[in-house]
């Protein structure tokens, strides 16, 4: 691949990255709201759906949010001593992204169980 195409990969990747916290972002707010307006409220089977949708859309969510990290951090790497991307940190956002995001999904988690049991 030529540099340009490298630079290309690697900004589409942090593009798509960056989309997809978006989404997740939304996601989350959307079940905190969902906890704290009628958590009381729902039946266990209704928390049972809610809880799993939002845990199987977290986990897919997060490892699509990785694999774009992790592959425009590959084409990072290709553009090894380049001048443009001398100023980037050689770190893998993934690797700060991870973490962060599976605390979100532990955060929303408790807080759903504190809304039910008080």
């Amino acid at each position: 691949m030529t540099e340009g195409e490298l630079l290309s990969h690697y900004w589409s990747a942090q593009s798509a990255g960056a989309n997809a916290i978006v989404v997740y972002m939304s996601v989350l707010s959307a079940y905190l709201v969902v906890a704290f307006i009628a958590g009381k409220s729902l039946s266990r089977s209704q928390v049972v759906f809610v809880t799993s949708a939002y845990l199987v859309f977290s986990v897919f969510s997060i490892w699509g949010i990785l694999q774009y990290y992790s592959v425009g951090h590959d084409a990072y790497l290709a553009l090894d001593g380049d001048e443009l991307t001398s100023r980037f940190l050689n770190l893998n956002p993934a690797l700060i992204a991870a973490p962060m995001l599976s605390l979100g999904v532990i955060g929303a988690l408790k807080f759903m169980w504190d809304v039910r049991h008080p």
